[in-house]
């Protein structure tokens, strides 16, 4: 089981490439609305 890395792979169904690049700029974002469906 590897357990390390940053970024390694998006997580399921998040639409690919861009739509793990757009979770992680959700996430990022405290005051976004989307924020807590994301976490």
């Amino acid at each position: 089981m590897c357990i390390g890395g940053k970024l390694n792979c998006p997580p399921e169904d998040c639409g690919g490439i861009p739509g793990f690049y757009e979770m992680l700029r959700i996430i990022a974002d405290k005051r976004h609305p989307e924020r807590p469906e994301m976490l």
